[in-house]
This record gives C-alpha cells, sequence and structure tokens, in this order.
C-alpha cells in the first residue's frame, strides 16, 4: 500500500561555479561494496551522493585495471583528505587488490568530524544529475585548500531533454 506520508521531499543540488559549500553526513560502503559519500549543502539542506562503483576487472585488460584502481584511489584520496591535515593526510596509505579491499581500506579513514565545511566543485553530468569532475581539483576545505579549474568539459547547466517522437502530443489528456 503507498501512503503519502512515506514520501521525504528531497532538495536536489545545484552546481554552482565556484563550488558548492557541504558537509559531509555520512560515508558507508554498502554490501555491494560500493561507497557512498553523502553530504548536505549548507543554507539550502540540498543532499548530494557520490556513489563509487566496483571497476570490474573482468571487464578490462589489466592496463585499463591498473590505471582504474589509481584513478578511484586518487580521486576517494582527494575529497577525504579535506578532512585532514596535512600531517594526517600523509598517514592515507591504502591498498588491495580489488576494489572492495580497497575501498574496505579507505574506510578506515572515514572522516570522524562532520564540522568540516568542505567546497565541491559539482558539475552536471549527460544525464542531468550532479556529480564530481573524473579529476581533481573538486574538493577544498580550510585544512586542504584548492582553487577550481572550469573548463569547456565542465557543464554548468544540466543538459536539455531531447523530445522523444513517441510521447503523447501536446493536445492529447496527459496520462499518468
Amino acid at each position: 500500500m503507498f501512503n503519502s506520508d512515506d514520501v521525504v521531499e528531497k532538495i536536489v543540488i545545484v552546481p554552482k561555479v565556484g563550488g558548492n559549500s557541504c558537509k559531509l553526513t555520512s560515508m558507508v560502503q554498502n554490501e555491494d561494496g560500493t561507497i557512498d559519500l553523502n553530504f548536505v549543502e549548507l543554507g539550502t539542506n540540498a543532499q548530494f551522493r557520490h556513489r563509487y562503483f566496483d571497476f570490474k576487472q573482468e571487464e578490462q585488460t589489466e592496463e585499463q585495471y591498473q590505471k582504474a584502481g589509481m584513478n578511484f584511489i586518487g580521486h576517494l584520496k582527494h575529497l577525504i583528505g579535506c578532512f585532514y591535515s596535512e600531517s594526517d593526510r600523509a598517514k592515507i596509505k591504502v591498498s588491495g587488490s580489488n576494489f572492495q579491499e580497497l575501498g574496505a581500506a579507505f574506510m578506515k579513514f572515514a572522516p570522524k568530524n562532520s564540522n568540516v565545511v568542505v567546497k565541491l566543485k559539482l558539475v552536471y553530468n549527460n544525464k542531468g544529475y550532479a556529480t564530481l569532475p573524473k579529476f581533481p581539483s573538486f574538493a577544498s576545505s580550510d585544512l586542504k585548500p584548492a582553487d577550481f579549474k572550469y573548463t569547456d568539459y565542465d557543464k554548468m547547466t544540466p543538459p536539455t531533454a531531447t523530445p522523444d517522437a513517441e510521447k503523447v502530443a501536446d493536445t492529447e489528456e496527459p496520462r499518468f
């Protein structure tokens, strides 16, 4: 049965040039091994989740697999490094032979201080969702200041929907 009391309205985060000021609410490794970093934007309470997916070895050459692993390490280390002092960032060392092992190693460094304000460089992906860019610099804090550079690859406006020929014509009654 459906009940409107069970519906929670979520405010969707909108990427801003210069970055979105956020606080981390949680960092979790899910049962399927994916890693979620959940943020809330200051002032709007908009929620943003960045999820790291498994880079499956069987779907890549060895060279691609090694590159994917190193990109994952660099991406996550850059992001969680914003919650640590320079001396503590030097202690963030992880190793593993696959995504699950690396994820478990990173979880040992899950930020404990939720009071750190992090500025995130968010952009739109091809589906119109806010996301972090593939390559740093995309996170900054007082503990780890960074400047954001924007390029033509950084989409700051969502893609426009392309009309679908199969959609209902404007003259017809709406279908629900």
